[in-house]
């Protein structure tokens, strides 16, 4: 086992951190041996230092063990058990946390499928109980659709932020905040507020100028996701947006070849029955 009990709590997150980051553009690190092991050895650790880690130590650790997870590495029985132990600390503490660690702790949970259920629905209620009107309005836009994503991919529909004017502000605040926002962030709100059917008329027309200026610096999927969201939740309201990306995209970038990508724009475009010109397109 590689000996770390003499390094400091932010010692030991800020290697979970930075390997975690290196996974990102170098993945095989994943598959390293001596990387699980440093991993475990880690989490065996800071199973009995766990007051001494502070809330920023707290998601970094998280966030680095779930990437190192959803990258491929295997994780060990006693890294579980840490983040396991680590959800409970941050249901606990989650009013003390900044917006950007709240963001980081419930992506990571979201896709934390080592996780048991009942552990990860205690932590996502207490990040919903920490969005309190008052702290959201000093969130950036970004850290709101990561919280809001997170909720939608758990499938905690009930639990999700409940309070009107929470939910109200994170709307408003998203959409003055549009201009920041890059196809990936889009593609991820409308997916979410689909999924969680709180989208509105408002949203649509915000949403609309911004996305078609924007469009040449969409991946096909970002656009197909936006294309399929809206029309899911508001067909009444999105005819002209999809009508207007369908005419804007036809000859750029619409000979794709994800299935899910083509599934996604056959879906709108047939519901404002203009999918000929799109299927037309997909022959050539």
């Amino acid at each position: 086992m590689i000996k770390v009990d003499g390094l400091k709590p932010q010692e030991l997150s800020n290697i979970i951190w930075g390997t975690s980051t290196m996974m990102l553009s170098s993945p095989h690190i994943a598959s390293w041996r001596s990387t699980e092991q440093m991993y475990s050895a880690i989490a065996d650790t800071g199973l009995y230092r766990m007051r001494e880690f502070c809330d920023q130590e707290v998601a970094n650790l998280v966030w680095g063990f779930v990437r190192a997870s959803v990258t491929g590495m295997p994780q060990s029985e006693v890294s579980i058990e840490f983040l396991a132990v680590l959800s409970d600390v941050i249901a606990h503490r989650a009013c003390m946390f900044m917006s950007q660690q709240l963001s980081m702790v419930s992506w990571a949970f979201a896709k934390a499928s080592c996780i048991p259920r009942e552990k990860q629905v205690a932590l996502l209620c207490s990040v919903s109980g920490a969005c309190s009107p008052d702290r959201l309005r000093r969130w950036k836009p970004q850290e709101m659709t990561s919280v809001i994503w997170s909720f939608a991919k758990s499938n905690l529909l009930e639990e999700y932020i409940v309070q009107k004017a929470s939910r109200s502000i994170m709307m408003e605040s998203m959409r003055r905040n549009f201009a920041s926002f890059k196809g990936q962030d889009f593609s991820n709100l409308c997916w979410s507020l689909s999924v969680l059917d709180i989208m509105d008329v408002e949203f649509i027309e915000a949403l609309t100028p911004v996305v078609i200026s924007k469009m040449n610096r969409f991946k096909p999927y970002e656009l197909s996701s936006v294309c399929a969201a809206v029309t899911q939740n508001l067909a009444d309201y999105a005819s002209s947006f999809i009508k207007t990306v369908h005419d804007d995209m036809v000859g750029s970038y619409l000979n794709v070849t994800s299935a899910q990508t083509v599934s996604n724009f056959a879906f709108a475009f047939v519901k404002y029955r203009i999918v000929k010109t799109f299927f037309s397109y997909q022959r050539d």
